[in-house]
């Protein structure tokens, strides 16, 4: 969800994952935010929203905790995935 991500604004500075831990929930609304102003009707989380948890930067120590992407077996993403594709059922990828 981003929980991860950098902060530019400093009115934004409480979301970081070492403060409020609030980042995620508000990038998820950013993100329906745009898809409403293009029209995007249809959307995943892989696994379900909150499933994962943003790594973070390779390296970092965010790596490490319980539920980040990074630390995934790649059969369970791959399992995830390979669900919204027999859903959706895309032409292209």
């Amino acid at each position: 969800l981003g929980e991860e991500g950098e902060v530019i604004p400093p009115a934004l500075a409480r979301l970081t994952s070492d403060r409020d831990d609030a980042l995620g929930p508000h990038r998820v609304g950013e993100l329906a935010a745009a898809m409403q102003e293009l029209g995007i009707t249809d959307h995943r989380f892989l696994g379900g929203a909150g499933r994962y948890r943003d790594s973070g930067m390779m390296g970092a120590e965010q790596n490490g905790r319980p539920g980040s992407f990074w630390s995934t077996p790649v059969d369970e993403a791959a399992a995830h995935l390979a669900e919204v594709i027999r859903e959706v059922r895309p032409q292209v990828l």
